[in-house]
């Protein structure tokens, strides 16, 4: 039985001991879907992922993650000055790339989290060992990042080598794939999480937003704002991540909203595994909020949205082409200006009382996509006579 290759910048959960850099909403689906391979082929989880930390060194280390699926990590050093920190970037792409010369070769699938970072270690190697490539894509970085014609360039040469296409939406499909290369689209998590947690008996409707803060994809921002056209009956969360001028933004914000009155708004900083989860299924709403006029928008499908559907909560999201077309679609209560006193309404209008349909839709999608991705990697599925 053949071995997939999983590339990407994953870190464990545990990763406070080596400090991996890593995306947490990218690690989340990387293993959903490595934990979906997993049940019909091995699969290894390749991550060049370098250390945030500035001192320590940390060998390349094997793990297993449950059955028939492992991780890899690289080696690397931690440093202060920024020339070495450079040079420990490079130092994992030329890990990457004699790694898939060693354990890759012409028979292989090779499936790759998309990143330019990743581009020359991937397409160096394939070139030589010709390898089959998957591409997952979520967005397209250069439509979010004012990056220069290098990195555009390294992006828009992954993408043109990729032989198959895992991808987040059918828009994106359309926009990047012409010549109509093998693909299908997986927009989230399609796996509804174990009960660990309920809302609070507190009279009140908890409402959260989850993922980056950000003042220019601005989601954070608009669900804080929407909290001065709450009452008191309602508590806004925010948990994410971002630069440490966003979140002294977030901040100074919060506390002017709430020295408002009405509803309560709370940053609960970053939660992982299970403590995620737990604070996920305390609240009643999730906010898939960002700022509707980028390039962004009109291809990429926000993650986060079966992050809450898988674990029980309503969806109050912007209304973009991406998401209006998506399976999760008919579930969620969109809003359609960038005014947070048009989505204080929707919030206010979201039925409560039972989430059946949601979990029901959610359980669907993940059978429909083992049959996608085993049939666009070529598994065969049918039982074998015993």
């Amino acid at each position: 039985m053949a071995e997939i290759l999983y590339v990407g910048f994953y870190a464990p959960i545990d990763n406070n001991v080596e400090h991996r850099n890593c995306c947490v909403a990218a690690v989340n689906l990387m293993n959903y879907v490595a934990k979906s391979l997993a049940h019909f082929r091995r699969v290894t989880i390749v991550s060049p992922s370098w250390t945030l930390k500035s001192d320590g060194s940390y060998g390349p280390k094997r793990t297993l993650l449950g059955k028939n699926l492992s991780l890899q990590t690289s080696p690397t050093i931690g440093f202060k000055n920024p020339l070495s920190k450079a040079l420990v970037y490079a130092f994992s792409q030329v890990w990457l790339f004699i790694y898939l010369l060693r354990h890759a070769s012409k028979d292989s699938t090779v499936l790759v989290y998309h990143s330019p970072w990743l581009a020359l270690p991937v397409i160096l190697s394939k070139y030589i060992k010709r390898f089959t490539l998957v591409l997952q894509v979520c967005e397209i970085y250069q439509d979010a990042t004012q990056w220069g014609p290098l990195m555009r360039h390294a992006e828009h040469r992954l993408i043109a080598v990729a032989d198959r296409y895992l991808l987040s939406t059918e828009i994106l499909n359309k926009k990047i794939n012409p010549t109509k290369k093998p693909s299908c689209v997986c927009g989230g998590v399609y796996q509804v999480e174990r009960i660990l947690s309920s809302p609070p008996n507190d009279g009140k409707i908890h409402l959260v937003y989850s993922g980056v803060i950000d003042q220019v994809k601005r989601g954070a921002f608009t669900a804080v704002q929407t909290a001065e056209f709450l009452g008191p009956d309602f508590h806004t969360h925010i948990i994410g991540f971002g630069r440490s001028e966003d979140i002294k933004a977030l901040l100074d914000l919060i506390a002017e909203v709430n020295r408002r009155g009405g509803c309560q708004v709370t940053y609960e900083g970053i939660r992982l595994g299970d403590e995620f989860l737990r604070f996920l299924q305390s609240c009643h709403i999730g906010y898939s909020t960002q700022a509707p006029d980028h390039e962004f928008n009109s291809s990429s499908f926000p993650a986060k949205i079966f992050s809450y559907l898988t674990n029980r909560l309503r969806v109050v999201s912007i209304s973009t082409d991406a998401i209006k077309s998506s399976e999760a679609s008919p579930v969620i209560h969109f809003y359609y200006h960038d005014d947070p006193s048009e989505i204080a309404d929707v919030v206010r209008n979201v039925d409560l009382t039972d989430v059946s349909r949601e979990v029901g839709m959610v359980q669907k999608l993940h059978e429909n996509f083992l049959i996608s991705i085993s049939t666009l990697l070529g598994i065969d599925r049918t039982p074998k006579a015993a």
